[in-house]
Parts: C-alpha cells; structure tokens; sequence
C-alpha cells in the first residue's frame, strides 16, 4: 500500500488548478492518498461514520465489501467509485470486509483559510463549464476504475516527491483524475437535438440578409419545405418564426448603431432594412420600452465615466 499525509500546510504558488467560486480563488490541497488500501489506516475517528469538509473519490479495485453513505451501506463490488463531499456522512472502515480500495482525500482553499463546501458535482460544473450530474456512487467498467487508480498513485507519487515541481505535478494530475471522473462517471444534461440542416440553412441566410426584405414563401422555397411546416419547424428550434427572427436581428442591429454612431435615426432605420421611420420607432419602442433616442441618451450615459 502507498500512501501520503501532508504535514504541512501548501505555499499556494502552483496554480495549476485554481477553482473561481463567488469572487473568490480556490486552491486545491491534498490531504491524504491510499493506494491499495487493505486494512484500516489513519485516524480512529474515522473508522466510523463521520463527515468533515473535505472530498473523497475512492475507488473499490479488488474483492467486495461494503461502505455507508448518508446513513444507507452500500455494497461495493470492484469497479465502485464513491464520490463524497463536504458535510456528507461516510464510513468505508465498518463495512469495508475484504475489499482492497484507493482514495485520495482534497479540499479546495482560499489564502485566507476558507474551505470550498459545495457539492463535488458543483467542483466538476465548475471545471468545466459543462451541465453535468455526478451520483455520489456508481460502478464502472473495471478497466475505467484501474485508470482512475493509476491516477491516485500519480498523485500519490508527486506529492511525496518533495520536488521543486511536486505541487505543479500533483496539481495537475489531480486535474486530470477530475477530467476521468467527467468522462468515467458524470452524466451530461439532454441537450436538444441539432435542428435539421435546412433550418439551418435558412437561419444562416436570414443572418446575412436580414436588412434585406425576406418573403416567406422565399425561405419556404430555400428550404424545399411547405410555408406552415417551416414556420413551425423553425419556431420549435430557434424560438421565433423566421420572419420574426429577422425582426429580432434588425432591431439588435439597431441597438449596436445607436449605441456606438452618432447617425440620426433615419439613416439607422435605412440601414436596419425599415424604409418608414416611423415603423421603426414604433417596433423599437414594442420591443425596448424606450424610443430610439432615449435608448441612445441612456446607453451614452451609462458609458461615461462614473456614468452607473
């Protein structure tokens, strides 16, 4: 069995693996690592359910046995991966029989001393930007588990190192057992179907002619598709039919010319595909509340400085 403890507290010069949560950066720092675990090892406390504001990803690689978790034992066959957050309560001591397990214990901190206590589903969204779950156990493939063991024991390896690149090094690994457990265990939100390549295609036409007059039956015939069909097929995958996505563009349009010109409001009309002034300060006013000018004095003002 390998193993590492940290005894003293991080510098925080690697930055390798810094978490931005509510204004503030977290840095990651290893607590503990087991390779190979076979028998019980570490504090007493511990070998009872208990909870603390740290994370654990333990990984079940040989024979079986069983852990609890929020209260509930749960059988753990080689291939289990337990993901457990701050403020949960878990004991893998108890119940633990036969079963040979890995486990890497982190946390993430401020300089000042504070401790990340979100969930470590919310660290892996975090990460990488992605609209994932993470259940806090499931089994995998047990060659996804080994993988995931091979990246403890690297951890392991450069944390005890003592090498001028340890914290970069362990950091970094770290990084990637996150990057495994995404793609190993994390279940990515449903997202909606591409829209078929001919709405597509008339989204992208009316992108770049939208100042230009756009019939319906003229997209219809684009698109090889029926008037009615392709207003509701287009609403359902854009959220507006298509004329009234050109209107959308046109008035945006708008917005940027007023904001960023000084040209009057009938050359930004002209230029927004609207030959009637008027018709554009009434649709302009429908969509923004404001009439043109209004919007230009307030969008000037609030670029100024001190301007809010």
């Amino acid at each position: 069995m390998f193993r590492f403890v940290r005894t003293q507290r991080s510098d925080f010069s690697a930055q390798a693996m810094i978490l931005y949560y509510e204004n503030e950066c977290y840095y990651p720092c290893i607590h503990h690592t087991a390779v190979g675990q076979d028998r019980p090892v570490g504090p007493p406390d511990t070998f009872r359910p208990h909870k603390h504001n740290l994370y654990h990803v333990v990984v079940y690689t040989r024979a079986s046995g069983a852990f609890s978790l929020e209260g509930q034992v749960i059988e753990a066959e080689p291939g289990t991966v337990v993901c457990v957050s701050p403020g949960q309560w878990h004991d893998f001591v108890s119940y633990r029989r036969q079963a040979v397990y890995s486990e890497v214990t982190f946390s993430f901190e401020t300089q000042g001393g504070r401790t990340l206590q979100i969930s470590l589903e919310q660290v892996l969204r975090l990460f990488t930007g992605l609209p994932l779950s993470l259940r806090p156990w499931q089994r995998i493939p047990i060659e996804k588990a080994l993988h995931l063991e091979s990246l403890i024991l690297r951890i392991t390896d450069h944390a005890r190192s003592g090498s001028n690149t340890a914290d970069y090094c362990w950091q970094y690994s770290l990084g990637c057992l996150l990057d495994a457990l995404v793609w190993s265990c994390a279940q990515f939100q449903t997202v909606q179907p591409v829209p078929d390549e001919r709405l597509l295609h008339v989204r992208q036409f009316i992108e770049m002619h939208y100042p230009e007059p756009i019939t319906a039956e003229t997209l219809a015939t684009m698109a090889g598709l029926s008037r009615g069909y392709l207003f509701r097929a287009f609403r359902a995958a854009f959220g507006k039919p298509p004329l009234a996505y050109q209107q959308q563009l046109r008035l945006e349009a708008a917005k940027t010319l007023l904001r960023s010109t000084a040209l009057r409001c009938k050359e930004v009309a002209a230029r927004c595909g609207y030959d009637n002034v008027a018709h554009f300060c009434r649709l302009f006013r429908r969509a923004t509340g404001l009439s043109p000018s209004r919007f230009r004095r307030q969008a000037t003002r609030s670029h100024r400085p001190g301007g809010g």
